[in-house]
């Protein structure tokens, strides 16, 4: 009997690594979004969203850019940081292989703001400069609680830099994006779980024992010496453009408070 516990400890340690692991990723809410306005708290009256929305479709047009804006209430347990790279890696900002996409991202009750600037996009918006613009047009309206309007100016200034400076249809090595491979890896530590329970539960029926008295796996199996019941883990959402084109970032922009 002791010299079967040391493979189920081992196996058990594993597992409950394995969970700690995808803990953060299933039980985050990272939201698919759409081009344009995201307003999940409701702080953009109808004219100002519909100013914001003209002002990213004329990107769109004019130099092939995707710009995103999303406003919810907290990033939490993530930092906006984090949070802006995974929203940016899960919908796919901005034209692939051009990576020309813009993300801000704003926390009303964080009082938090992060702009996410893709690959292609950096050297005419370095962080510098979108910091910079943030500090003169985004920051001052957002603590009056004008969000629609700093938006609207800070979204201006980009879009300027962009028409002026940025040329569409170059090619961008984006490198490693770490928030795309930290999207990926939860999911493939989960198939990796899921055939390990698979070979387990065949393994004990080819030696003539039942799914229902697997040790670990079966609803009528044996105590030994503790039981874990009830409950379990479930993770929403998947990988979805939200209609964008496939572009990604590697952390660059700016953030802050306000």
């Amino acid at each position: 009997m002791s010299g079967s516990n040391p493979p189920r400890t081992w196996r058990l340690a594993a597992f409950a690594f394995a969970f700690l692991l995808l803990a953060p990723f299933l039980f985050s809410d990272v939201p698919t979004i759409h081009p344009c306005l995201n307003d999940q708290v409701g702080v953009v009256n109808a004219a100002d969203a519909a100013s914001i929305t003209a002002l990213c479709n004329q990107v769109e047009r004019n130099k092939a850019v995707e710009m995103a804006v999303l406003i919810v209430n907290t990033t939490q347990p993530e930092d906006i940081d984090q949070y802006a790279v995974d929203v940016f890696a899960k919908n796919g900002i901005g034209k692939k292989g051009e990576s020309n996409g813009l993300l801000m991202v704003i926390a009303t009750t964080d009082r938090t703001w992060r702009v996410e600037v893709g690959y292609g996009l950096e050297p005419v918006l370095p962080d510098g400069k979108v910091g910079s613009i943030a500090r003169i047009y985004l920051i001052p309206q957002l603590k009056t609680g004008n969000y629609g309007q700093g938006i609207i100016a800070t979204l201006t200034q980009f879009e300027s830099v962009i028409n002026s400076d940025y040329t569409p249809g170059k090619p961008v090595s984006s490198g490693i994006n770490l928030g795309g491979l930290l999207c990926i890896v939860p999911f493939i530590l989960v198939i990796i779980v899921i055939f390990w329970a698979i070979f387990s539960m065949a393994k004990h029926v080819k030696k003539g024992g039942k799914i229902s008295n697997h040790p670990y796996f079966g609803w009528n199996r044996p105590p030994r010496g503790g039981n874990f019941g009830g409950g379990g883990f479930s993770g929403g959402g998947g990988f979805s453009s939200g209609g964008f084109g496939g572009g990604s970032s590697g952390g660059g922009g700016a953030s802050g408070g306000f």
